[in-house]
């Protein structure tokens, strides 16, 4: 076997075989070498050549297999700059953490990693736990207003109901005639009244409250969606900048309401910070197609640019004459300057 094949440090080896050979000298206990046997004491120079071998420098003094930072680079893909070494030799990563540098071992890197993974697992599954239970909110919600809605149209049957056998009765004979049995049809009549009015009571106020509660989830809403707005639209945390964002956004997109033929609607309707965000984009590429025209329109009519210094070529005197010719022939009504202008362009 020859020297290089041998020594894991060689020219010959791969860097993945260096590192290979590296991790696994970390590893490997060192074994306790045997003592050499002592060579026989020869006086005979030329035999004590042949019995003594030939020292030769195999790097005994380094344990172990080197690798260099540039190694793990080439190995891992990653710049040889994040990876330094320790006092022990031990390979460490360079960390910056709220401005500080500092170093990890891979092995807490990866702890760190897999430990951000099971909380980002979590918060996804806390995200997905609280969007079923939001929509199940609804749900209910929904299930309680159409269980209110059909209580009340019972009631207000029942009502009509009343009020029909109410005026079906000749109240004036039968208090003249039958007292007794008026009293008894009264009061039974006052108490179904106020049986059905308790109930129409009992229905406004979970009405209310159901209102209450649309209210505060509207408010929570908004805020989270107006938080949102500020975050993808850093200027609107100014809240000077916002309101005047937010009225030429709003008068923007009631001129593309008018030019569709459509309603005037507030944007005040719209509770997504998406849709805000789109519409905002929308208005920001309007203004800048509409500058952009006006830029090209001023070049196109503005005026040939020259040196300071620099005389106005003979053209340019030339077309400014049939400038001022055609201008005279325009207010004049054709009167004036017909004959100049032939004669200049050299018609006549």
């Amino acid at each position: 076997m020859s020297e290089e094949n041998g020594n894991p440090t060689g020219n010959g080896a791969s860097t993945i075989e260096r590192l290979e050979n590296y991790l696994t000298a970390q590893e490997a206990p060192a074994k306790e070498e045997p003592a050499a046997e002592q060579a026989p004491v020869v006086e005979d120079q030329d035999v004590k050549a042949e019995v003594e071998p030939e020292a030769k420098d195999d790097g005994a003094g380094v344990e172990g297999p080197q690798i260099t930072t540039d190694d793990l680079s080439a190995l891992l893909g990653v710049e040889a700059s994040m990876f330094d070494a320790d006092e022990e030799g031990n390979v460490v990563i360079k960390t910056k953490i709220d401005g500080k540098e500092g170093s990890a071992k891979l092995n807490d890197i990866l702890a760190a990693y897999q430990l951000r993974g099971h909380v980002d697992n979590q918060s996804r599954e806390v995200a997905e736990k609280k969007k079923a239970l939001d929509a199940q909110a609804v749900e209910l919600q929904q299930r309680a207003e159409a269980k209110l809605q059909e209580v009340e149209d019972i009631g207000t049957l029942a009502h009509q109901e009343l009020m029909r056998e109410f005026q079906a009765i000749n109240w004036q004979e039968l208090r003249q005639y039958e007292p007794a049995e008026y009293a008894a049809k009264l009061a039974d009549f006052q108490i179904r009244q106020g049986n059905l009015n308790a109930s129409m009571q009992k229905v406004q106020a979970e009405r209310q409250k159901i209102a209450e509660q649309n209210q505060a989830q509207e408010q929570t809403l908004m805020a989270s969606e107006a938080a949102k707005m500020r975050s993808h639209i850093p200027g609107w945390s100014d809240e000077a900048v916002a309101a005047k964002e937010w009225a030429e956004l709003e008068a923007h997109v009631q001129k593309d309401l008018a030019a569709w033929g459509e309603q005037p609607e507030s944007l005040n309707v719209i509770k997504k910070a998406f849709h805000i965000n789109l519409l905002r984009k929308a208005m920001l590429y309007d203004k800048m197609m509409d500058s952009k025209a006006g830029v090209e329109k001023k070049v196109r009519i503005a005026p040939k640019l020259v040196k300071p210094g620099q005389a106005p070529s003979a053209q340019d005197g030339k077309n400014r004459e049939f400038n001022n010719l055609r201008s005279t022939i325009k207010k004049s009504g054709g009167k004036q300057g017909i004959r100049e202008y032939l004669i200049a362009a050299g018609k006549v």
